[in-house]
């Protein structure tokens, strides 16, 4: 594990959330945004817009990119090949970890509606739509390119171990693919445990309540895909109203806690 303080960022991207709450912004633009809803089961709401095209480029860090594809970065040059990228994001410390995991990961995606069962231990179907399971991690693209995912699974196969890049606050259970969408879908594909570099802002300073409605209310697109009504799990849609439950349970639930302020009088 290693740190990097960033102390002259860019802010193009920034990252800000609770424990069940994460925002996602670009060019001070709230652009995806997750709640988890984690009493007596999970709900995960994944809303915001897919960008036609990447957020990251990593063509304008090569060292970096190659670094990904061929799966060498290391704790002795991870801090090298990834600060140019961090100094795009705001000002913070960022802890940076790297570490294969041992189940295949599912990929969510905005508007896809998720059900888990209270202890996150199982991969449940209901209607074609995953029900819950770990691990999970959140995407900001959708994946078309078939080829581009034949092209790393054969690699995989090959004994090549390519890299996915993660970012989370710390303590959250929301997780977000920074870079490697096709090659975790490459990894699922297979038996092998995919490598990951996960990136942790450690700084992660309260938000308030006002923050969180004021980054909904900014989103480009507030939708979820409605789910066949199912008598385990009834689905509402209306995500307003979810969102100030959830934001009105966690003030309870986090009774002296600084991971959420009260709004402003």
């Amino acid at each position: 594990m290693k740190t990097l303080e960033v102390y002259k960022g860019s802010g193009e991207f920034k990252i800000v959330g609770t424990k069940d709450c994460s925002i996602f912004e670009f060019k001070n633009r709230p652009k995806i945004m997750v709640w988890e809803m984690n009493w007596n089961s999970l709900f995960n709401f994944f809303v915001g817009i897919q960008p036609k095209q990447r957020l990251l480029y990593l063509e304008s860090y090569y060292r970096l990119e190659e670094g990904l594809n061929e799966g060498t970065i290391n704790n002795e040059n991870c801090i090298e090949l990834l600060e140019p990228l961090l100094n795009q994001f705001t000002n913070a410390k960022y802890k940076i970890e790297i570490e294969e995991t041992n189940d295949a990961y599912h990929i969510i995606y905005p508007g896809e509606p998720t059900y888990q069962n209270k202890e996150k231990t199982k991969h449940i179907i209901w209607n074609s739509i995953w029900a819950g399971g770990e691990p999970y991690v959140y995407s900001f693209q959708k994946i078309s390119n078939s080829n581009r995912i034949d092209y790393y699974l054969k690699n995989i196969k090959n004994g090549q171990r390519p890299q996915v890049l993660i970012i989370k606050t710390e303590d959250s259970e929301v997780e977000f693919i920074l870079d490697g969408h096709h090659k975790l879908n490459a990894y699922n594909k297979t038996t092998i445990n995919a490598n990951i570099i996960r990136i942790t802002k450690t700084n992660n300073y309260k938000i308030s309540e006002e923050r969180i409605v004021k980054a909904f209310n900014k989103l480009e697109k507030k939708k979820i895909e409605p789910i066949a009504t199912s008598k385990e799990t009834p689905m509402d849609t209306d995500l307003r109203t979810k969102l100030e439950t959830h934001i009105k349970v966690i003030r309870t639930l986090t009774l002296g806690d600084d991971s959420i302020s009260t709004p402003s009088s």
